[in-house]
């Protein structure tokens, strides 16, 4: 049976200090805890979702990674802001699954006010329309 590790964390520096930078009444208290131990080192930049993070998964017997950007991502940001750092932080992700296809996969970073197309039946080919499995907006 695979082991398979769900949301795990990964950060990127100039989020965090994009965050750090905000007016104390917008930012987010919890940035904090990716400066403490070992989590500057872990949760560093895009070596942390590389081969260091492949060799730990390895030493820990962890088959895949579903990685996410720690909280509390860009949603504290001003939208253009968070539109250009959700987008750096999704190809970055996409890039690390894509050199290691077979240990990871990655949740997509998503802006507040972000919108997304309705879900429908042509984005799920295994639904079963017999089913009546309606998943669109409308």
């Amino acid at each position: 049976m695979a082991l398979i590790a769900i949301e795990e964390h990964w950060n990127l520096s100039e989020l965090t200090a994009a965050v750090k930078a905000l007016p104390e009444d917008r930012g987010d208290a919890s940035v904090v805890f990716d400066e403490i131990g070992d989590n500057l080192e872990r949760l560093g930049d895009i070596g942390d979702i590389g081969d260091a993070r492949i060799a730990a998964m390895d030493t820990q017997g962890v088959d895949l990674q579903i990685i996410s950007l720690a909280p509390p991502g860009t949603q504290p940001l001003k939208p253009a802001d968070a539109r250009a750092l959700s987008r750096r932080a999704n190809d970055i992700a996409a890039e690390a699954v894509g050199r290691h296809h077979a240990r990871l996969r990655a949740l997509s970073t998503l802006h507040r006010g972000q919108r997304l197309p309705p879900l429908r039946h042509q984005h799920l080919p295994e639904i079963d329309e017999g089913n009546n499995n309606d998943f669109s907006a409308n």
